[in-house]
């Protein structure tokens, strides 16, 4: 479990390119919702779709939950999708497929406008 600008979410993936989300009350919208996402990006790569073409329309999303993360190799995220897109790409892509997408190593400095001010 981690925050995204204090909100509690948890993300999990494993080697067979399985993703599980966890985000808000039990049955509210947002819960499922992001069962839901989970469930399409699973589907998705399992059907073929390669997950670089996931991950780059989830970067840079913006809705709340928004902020810093209590995640040190993600420390910002500008929506739970953002987070999600920087988690996988970190997970599943090599460092130049990240470079290409514009996704920060964990030793990299963030940029500033990814912190709240």
């Amino acid at each position: 479990m981690m925050m995204i600008g204090g909100t509690p979410v948890w993300v999990e993936t494993d080697g067979g390119r399985e993703v599980r989300i966890k985000w808000g009350e039990p049955d509210s919208t947002a819960a499922g919702l992001a069962e839901a996402l989970g469930e399409a990006v699973s589907l998705a790569v399992r059907e073929g779709v390669p997950p670089e073409h996931l991950i780059e329309k989830f970067l840079n999303l913006r809705f709340l939950p928004q902020g810093e993360t209590t995640d040190p190799a993600i420390p910002a995220a500008t929506s739970v999708a953002d987070y999600l897109a920087r988690h996988l790409a970190q997970a599943w892509l090599t460092p130049e497929q990240r470079r290409k997408l514009g996704v920060h190593d964990p030793d990299t400095v963030w940029p500033d406008a990814y912190r709240s001010s």
